[in-house]
């Protein structure tokens, strides 16, 4: 039974308004991605819509002529907007001004091209016709060539979109699977209308349709709310578990990882996150809605797992959610157990050698000093005093071990600390006779630091100047005696100066560095005595360096060792006055 042509006509036309309706959701969801877009996709089916169904009702060759020109703006817009939709909800391409530029562009210059046709013919041969009330053109090679762009721009959007939903899991996969196929009713009636099978154009009808699941997809399916964002995310985090929840705590999309550790089946979308991950939702409903970062213990297969929970608010057109990420950190806190138990067994071994050996060396030193009272002899005082010297280098040794077995653990607490005050604290320990302390800090100045630690990295820098430098000085004293007799050598008169300068005596100064660009202090320790070869100066701070047989070889390393668990850096070099100069920086003030 043949159909009006009259009443295809006006299908085709309902067919282009009902796509005109779609404007009203695209504005409304205006602020999602891709919105613009599906709105040019719908002028561009109106147009071909209502074009092909005027064509039933006019009549001449100019008139058809002209409608055919309006029709063929109407498959540019279909085409490049479907282009653009598609790079713009597989997130692949987020379609801006410059974007919208270009494609205004490419279709006012097709425009254009078309409306100069009866110049150049290359749109439509002169030698097209009329078939009955139908405009029938012999298509040019211009015009083949936009519709070939057309073609390509169609095929890429729609491969485009079938290939994220292979990516893809849950509802998006299903999403991009309506939105791959939405094509296939415009392609059918295309293909009916170009072999022949029919005298009618049926293009609008697959429009019409393709323009129904595309809304489907982008404003009742959820397409834009928070999928993409999450996507990014999870693809930057696979070896951890991903899981993005919308703003009513629900699961938007996970990752395999999350899948695994949750054991959750393929239909985890929607699912709420007490039902989805009730181990850890506890922890999210404690969280504000700011970037959020902690550790919990759970377990999701029957063992005590670590992991540190991180949550980050994700909002995006309007739409927010969370994006919570769990990085298994089990391994790492072992490691930290462990570390802390041999800390607690090194405490316990520097305990016990303080105390097994101070005993010892209390009874044997008070032994001694009975012998030494009853001792007439002067060789066998002599080995008394030997003996005596080497129970105060082995008490050193004990105080030294003490200090060692805890200067390198991280200082985790610091407080404000005067270090002038600190310093003439440190002075007093130290005990070093003959020697003179010049503060140069003023009392006001404060850094953050641990009291009893930074105190043993003075006391020991006051000795090193004591022993060193006293020596030193005492040689410059005897350098200069020799002078005096003709028997001095090439440093001879450096020696007497110094020791013109310090009678024998040696001066300790502490000073500030001064405040660098970024808010921290440094402060020195430095000396007038003999100094540091520089060939030597990076090797004082080592496990055993020493210059003299007073020493244990472990004051310089546990100042290093303090210094470096405060975070701070130290060096030495020449002091103003020629003796040793140590420089600490990265120090904190205490009043920040």
């Amino acid at each position: 039974m043949p159909v009006d042509p009259q009443f295809v006509g006006l299908l085709q036309i309902l067919l282009g308004v009902v796509s005109l309706f779609f404007l009203k959701p695209a504005y409304d969801n205006r602020d999602r991605a891709g919105s613009w877009s599906f709105a040019v996709l719908c002028v561009g089916i109106g147009v071909y819509g209502l074009s092909a169904g005027l064509d039933w009702f006019v009549s001449g060759y100019a008139l058809s002529h002209l409608v055919f020109t309006f029709r063929s703006l109407g498959g540019v817009l279909i085409t490049t907007a479907w282009l653009l939709l598609a790079l713009s909800v597989t997130d692949r391409l987020p379609v801006t001004r410059r974007h919208g530029a270009a494609f205004a562009s490419y279709v006012v210059a097709t425009q254009l091209f078309f409306w100069t046709d009866p110049l150049h013919h290359l749109v439509v041969a002169p030698g097209s016709t009329m078939n009955g009330a139908n405009f029938d053109p012999t298509i040019g090679v211009g015009l083949w060539a936009i519709l070939g762009v057309g073609y390509l721009a169609t095929f890429v959007g729609t491969g485009l979109l079938a290939a994220d939903a292979l990516r893809s899991t849950g509802i998006r996969r299903r999403q991009r699977l309506v939105l791959s196929l939405a094509i296939v009713p415009t392609l059918l009636g295309s293909l009916a209308t170009v072999s022949g099978v029919t005298v009618y154009d049926y293009t609008p009808l697959g429009y019409a349709l393709t323009a129904t699941m595309f809304a489907w997809a982008l404003f009742s399916g959820r397409f834009l709310d928070l999928t993409p964002v999450a996507r990014r995310t999870a693809l930057g985090e696979m070896s951890d578990a991903v899981v993005t929840l919308d703003d009513g705590n629900r699961v938007v999309d996970c990752n395999r990882r999350a899948r695994e550790l949750f054991d959750a089946d393929d239909d985890y979308t929607g699912k709420s996150a007490a039902d989805f991950f009730p181990s850890v939702v506890g922890e999210l409903d404690s969280f504000d809605d700011v970037e959020t970062e902690t550790e919990i213990q759970i377990r999701p297969d029957d063992r005590d797992r670590h992991f540190s929970l991180s949550v980050s608010p994700v909002t995006r057109r309007g739409h927010s959610g969370r994006v919570v990420v769990l990085r298994d950190i089990t391994d790492r806190k072992r490691r930290e157990q462990e570390l802390e138990r041999q800390n607690e067994r090194l405490d316990r071994f520097a305990s016990m050698v303080g105390h097994d050996l101070r005993n010892p060396l209390t009874v044997a030193a008070g032994q001694l000093a009975l012998a030494e009272a009853k001792c007439e002899s002067d060789v066998v005082r002599e080995h008394v005093e030997a003996v005596e010297r080497s129970h105060e280098r082995m008490d050193a040794m004990v105080e030294d071990l003490l200090t060692l077995a805890r200067s390198g653990q991280r200082v985790e607490e610091t407080e404000p600390v005067e270090l002038a005050a600190l310093a003439r604290e440190a002075w007093t320990h130290a005990e070093v006779e003959g020697c003179e302390l010049d503060m140069a800090v003023p009392d006001d100045v404060t850094i953050a630091a641990d009291h009893d630690r930074l105190l043993h990295v003075f006391e020991n820098c006051f000795r090193n100047a004591a022993e060193h430098g006293s020596a030193g000085n005492q040689n410059a004293a005897r350098s200069d005696d020799a002078a005096e007799h003709g028997s001095a050598n090439p440093d001879s008169q450096a020696r007497q100066d110094a020791a013109e300068h310090n009678d024998g005596s040696v001066t300790v100064r502490v000073g500030l560095l001064g405040e660098t660009g970024d808010g921290l202090l440094g402060f020195f320790i430095e000396d007038d005595g003999e100094g540091i070869p520089a060939a030597d100066r990076d090797r004082v701070f080592d496990h055993g360096y020493t210059t003299g047989e007073a020493g244990t070889g472990l004051g310089l390393f546990i100042v290093k060792d303090i210094v470096d668990a405060h975070g701070w850096d130290v060096r030495v070099t020449e002091g103003t006055d020629g003796g040793a100069r140590f420089e600490v920086t990265g120090v904190e003030p205490g009043d920040g």
